[in-house]
């Protein structure tokens, strides 16, 4: 529609005069009246551009302008020709307003989204009509691909890439090689990833989501007591301080840090959640015994925000929300929280989760300052147990705890000389080996890293 400016005089008042009453016609606030004045201003001027430029408003203006300038007929069957030659459907996609992936013809002879959109304001050679072409969607429909694949197989990527670089910081980080990727009209996801892999040195000799499957299948939920470590054949193995040899490593920034953490964190949580059955099938009876419920929420303060939640999820009959402790309170030093009984009478016991891939017969298992200090307290104080559980992505846990058994009891506590010097170490990794079943695909070269590296 159009807006007549009407007033008693012929030569009429500057149109900046009408700011007031524009605003209160228009949205119904003549508070706004100076933002509209200021606008008369420009058109009356016929410095209007210069205006949305100071204002930052230039790419709201040409969003705006198909829906308050509709095209003309022949306007818009000139965009839909320029469309036609790279789109299957430009009729419906003009409709829409968007541009995506499946719109394209099968060969475009572009690569990037970048370059399409280049493409087609130089075919409709017009630059008030390229206001009026589709928006390109493909570069985020390309991002939702990405995260949707990166969230299943991040976690079991990062465990992969650790072991076979034996801890060493990759070159470049994944999040860095997929980003300019991402304006790609053919995007494939496991493609990139696996192209970052080989550029990293490393080599694939199946498909990289096969190769993850079979490094790190998905864990199978633990349904039966963590076997004995030295029934299994486990056992410690000589640790290693380091070398002062190496390569380039490249640069270590927040961002990849982030993602590292994130994609761990992926892997423990699905780990915890294996244990985390065998825990709520063992405990949730014992509840039921006289005492036992003081006896779970006395691992916390009495006035503690989590045994508040602990209490609340146990009076609501949701023992795996009780019992999964990492997910309240991520200080706790431990992951998990149970009742075991030892003489026919229930006792407190915190786990300890770290999550094993199904190949490598040598692995470091890191144990944070806060998760050494809980162990000592609870083994020193005899308030209960405290268990270290190494889970299969088999669904077969492993009771580790022995092997750190005279670390909990020496004193002083072996990390004590350090802190008398004024070192802080952030932890300790254990080395553990455990026997390679005939036919096995684990391998003895290379170690993976359990519950972070330090």
């Amino acid at each position: 529609g159009r807006l007549l400016f009407d007033t008693q005089r012929p030569e009429g008042p500057p149109l900046r005069h009408f700011g007031e009453a524009l605003a209160r016609q228009l949205v119904g606030n003549p508070l706004l009246g100076s933002v509209f004045a200021e606008a008369l201003a420009a058109i009356e001027t016929e410095s209007l551009a210069d205006l949305l430029e100071r204002r930052h408003a230039t790419d709201l203006a040409r969003d705006l302008r198909p829906l308050l300038e509709p095209l003309l007929a022949p306007q818009r069957a000139q965009i839909e020709t320029a469309l036609g030659r790279w789109c299957a459907r430009p009729v419906e996609v003009m409709r829409r307003g968007r541009l995506g992936r499946d719109d394209l013809l099968g060969q475009v002879g572009l690569e990037t989204a970048s370059a399409l959109r280049r493409a087609l304001v130089d075919a409709v050679a017009d630059d008030q009509l390229a206001d009026y072409l589709p928006t390109l969607v493909i570069t985020s429909e390309n991002r939702d691909t990405w995260r949707a694949w990166h969230r299943c197989w991040a976690a079991r990527l990062t465990a992969w890439v650790t072991h076979q670089l034996e801890g060493e910081v990759p070159r470049s980080t994944l999040a860095d090689w997929i980003a300019p990727r991402l304006d790609r009209l053919v995007f494939d996801p496991e493609g990139e990833a696996a192209e970052w892999v080989r550029r990293l040195g490393l080599t694939l000799a199946e498909p990289l989501e096969v190769t993850l499957s079979v490094f790190a299948p998905d864990f199978v939920r633990v349904a039966s007591p963590p076997a004995s470590h030295a029934a299994l054949g486990w056992s410690a193995a000589p640790g290693s301080l380091g070398s002062a040899t190496g390569g380039p490593a490249g640069v270590v920034t927040p961002e990849s840090l982030a993602e590292e953490q994130a994609a761990r964190a992926a892997w423990g949580d699905a780990a915890e959640a294996a244990l985390l059955a065998w825990v709520v099938e063992m405990t949730t009876p014992l509840l039921d015994l006289p005492g036992a419920r003081d006896l779970l929420l006395s691992a916390f303060p009495p006035s503690s925000h989590t045994r508040a939640l602990v209490a609340k999820a146990l009076d609501e009959g949701e023992p795996h929300e009780a019992l999964h402790i990492a997910k309240l309170w991520s200080g706790a030093g431990y992951d998990l929280l149970g009742l075991e009984v030892d003489g026919g009478e229930p006792v407190l016991t915190r786990y300890e989760c770290k999550g094993l891939p199904r190949e490598a017969a040598r692995i470091r298992i890191h144990l944070s300052r806060r998760e050494l200090a809980v162990a000592r307290e609870v083994q020193q104080t005899g308030r209960g147990r405290w268990r270290l559980v190494g889970v299969e992505t088999t669904g077969r846990s492993v009771d580790l705890t022995p092997l750190v058994a005279d670390l909990l009891t020496a004193d002083p506590a072996p990390l004590q000389p350090l802190s008398a010097l004024g070192f802080e170490p952030d932890g300790l990794r254990l080395v553990v080996t455990r026997p390679v079943a005939p036919g096995s695909a684990r391998s003895d070269a290379g170690q993976l890293v359990a519950g972070g590296a330090v």
